[in-house]
């Protein structure tokens, strides 16, 4: 029987891969096309163009986040903040992301050759790719090899998953939460609590990571009176805690960091009105021209997590993932300017393996039909925010 069940899981683990290598061919293929674009734009205008279209795959690639991980990587966090911020540009962008990706990218520089920006672009490769794993060993630590298939195929192949290529936080949060969600299955608290606080250093979101071990200890220690599941919740928060004392320090400013959320990304707390509202532009006008990805990717990620935490509370996943999805959720929808989008949605990842969980096992014509729908929209969303530079 065990000889079995690895066999199953190998076999599975293999799915994974086939599927995040052919998904992010789908996304590179996409960002080529539009670099293919730009050199024949400047061809039929007579403009210069270079010789290889790498140099323009990598400038779409690092639109975005990535030129502030860039920042941090090659330069380190800028020690003073100006009094007037401004918008998403310069000191203020870059003193408003966290370190676990560019340190991550900066070690890998050293090894990579061609600079910080490849080997921002390069590092997420191996992320990714470990993420993807975790995924389907936690889907199969809850459920079985096939749930774990389903659910990685799933992760690599949703809109969201564009992330798994453009230099972006969530792999990196979805590989320490899912590590966090395997010790915790297993009982290894403090080991929990240690991932859950490194992951905490890659996104604002990875917040959740600490209310996720909060829910764990809480279960653990009424169910079991386990007062060793504490420990997880001890360790969780103690490197977000350290980076914000030290950001305090190196800046000079106490609460400078959300100074720099408020004053350069804009980002405060409505309630969920802009989410709201780009729903209903989206359902009044679903090709409307003036915001259209964002109203369109607002509203595909909010029936994502509509439809996942449907599965999750059906499949009864553990409660600490549903914890953690739903302090996402909460941070999403609310938020003032990011509102939702798919690659936050991605950092959810349980949803993924509640709605593989749920599927039934006999409907596999409609399965693949959805795998087949999430791609398109995946590839759809890569050139649209390629050729655009809308915020994915």
């Amino acid at each position: 029987m065990a000889a079995a069940e690895a066999q199953a899981w190998r076999s599975a683990r293999r799915a994974g891969i086939g599927a995040f290598i052919v998904s992010r061919l789908l996304v590179f293929g996409a960002v080529y096309a539009r670099a293919a674009q730009d050199v024949w734009e400047r061809y039929t205008r007579g403009l210069p163009f270079e010789p290889s279209m790498r140099g323009i795959m990598d400038q779409i690639l690092m639109q975005w986040d990535g030129r502030w991980f860039h920042s941090i990587a090659s330069s380190g966090y800028p020690r003073n903040i100006p009094e007037s911020l401004g918008s998403l540009r310069g000191t203020g962008a870059t003193l408003g992301s966290l370190p676990l990706l560019p340190w991550t990218a900066r070690g890998f520089d050293v090894i990579w050759p061609g600079g910080v920006d490849d080997a921002l672009i390069a590092v997420m490769v191996p992320i990714s790719l470990a993420a993807v794993v975790m995924v389907g060993a936690v889907a199969r630590d809850l459920y079985d090899a096939d749930v774990a298939r389903r659910a990685m195929v799933l992760f690599c192949f949703y809109p969201g998953a564009m992330a798994l290529t453009w230099p972006s936080a969530e792999p990196l949060l979805v590989l320490f939460a899912a590590a966090a969600f395997a010790c915790m299955h297993r009982r290894r608290w403090l080991l929990a609590g240690a991932f859950a606080a490194v992951g905490a250093l890659a996104s604002p979101h990875a917040v959740a990571l600490v209310f996720a071990c909060l829910a764990a200890a809480v279960v653990a220690v009424a169910v079991r009176r386990e007062w060793r599941a504490l420990w997880s919740l001890l360790a969780a928060p103690l490197a977000l805690i350290a980076f914000y004392a030290w950001f305090a320090n190196h800046t000079g400013v106490a609460a400078g960091w959300w100074r720099i959320q408020r004053q350069s990304w804009y980002e405060g707390w409505n309630w969920g009105e802009t989410t709201a509202r780009y729903v209903w532009r989206f359902v009044d006008n679903p090709l409307a021209a003036d915001q259209g990805a964002v109203y369109g990717h607002t509203a595909l990620a909010v029936a994502s997590l509509v439809a996942g935490l449907y599965c999750a509370v059906r499949r009864r996943i553990p409660a600490p993932m549903i914890v953690y999805c739903v302090v996402i959720a909460v941070m999403m929808l609310g938020s003032d300017n990011l509102t939702a989008r798919p690659r936050l949605v991605l950092a959810a990842f349980p949803l993924a393996i509640a709605v593989a969980a749920w599927w039934p096992r006999r409907r596999h014509l409609a399965f693949g039909g959805l795998v087949l729908l999430s791609t398109s929209v995946l590839v759809g969303y890569s050139l649209v925010y390629a050729a655009y530079g809308a915020v994915p």
